[in-house]
C-alpha cells in the first residue's frame, strides 16, 4: 500500500471441495466509504490476482438479504420463552394429528398466530427455509426444518 508492504489477513479462508482456497473479507457496507478501508481493499484484491488466488468482499447487506437468513431471523424471534412442557408438547401434538395442516395458514387457524410461529421457532413443526414463507407455505409435521439445523 502505497509502496510498502502491510501485513494483512483476511477474515475467512475457505477450503472448496476441489480444494481451491477462496478469501473473504467481511465488511459493513458503510466501511467499504472510508477511504483507508478502500485502499486496503484495493490492495489486497490486486495481491490476490496477482498471485491468481480467489479473493471477494462480503458485506453485511449481502450475508442479510438471502432468503435463508431472513427467514432465520423471523423463525428465531418466535423461539423466546420457554420450551413446550410435556402435556403442552401432548396437547399440540394431538391437535396436529387431528388437523393435518399443510401449510402455514391452516397451522394459523388451528393455533392462531403467535401459537403458530412459536411452533416454527421451536421447530416443533418445519418449513423449507430457502422459500419465503408466505401463508401457503408448506409445513413438515415431521423432521423440523429444511436446510437448516440451527437447533442442535
Amino acid at each position: 500500500m502505497d509502496g510498502s508492504y502491510v501485513k494483512y489477513f483476511p477474515d475467512i479462508c475457505a477450503v472448496l471441495e476441489d480444494g481451491r482456497e477462496w478469501w473473504f473479507e467481511v465488511k459493513p457496507e458503510k466501511r467499504l466509504l472510508v477511504h483507508s478501508v478502500k485502499a486496503k481493499i484495493a490492495a489486497a484484491t490486486a495481491h490476490f490476482a496477482e498471485t491468481n488466488r480467489n479473493f471477494s468482499v462480503v458485506t453485511d447487506e449481502l450475508i442479510w438479504a438471502d432468503t435463508l437468513s431472513e427467514n432465520l431471523q423471523e423463525v428465531l424471534y418466535h423461539r423466546r420463552g420457554p420450551f413446550l412442557t410435556q402435556p403442552e408438547r401432548l396437547e399440540t401434538q394431538s391437535k396436529l394429528e387431528m388437523s393435518q395442516p399443510k401449510d402455514l395458514s391452516e397451522l394459523c387457524s388451528v393455533f392462531g398466530d403467535a401459537a403458530a410461529w412459536r411452533l416454527l421457532g421451536l421447530g416443533v413443526v418445519g418449513v423449507d427455509l430457502e422459500q419465503s414463507i408466505t401463508p401457503q407455505t408448506e409445513i413438515f409435521l415431521t423432521g423440523g426444518h429444511r436446510h437448516a439445523d440451527f437447533l442442535s
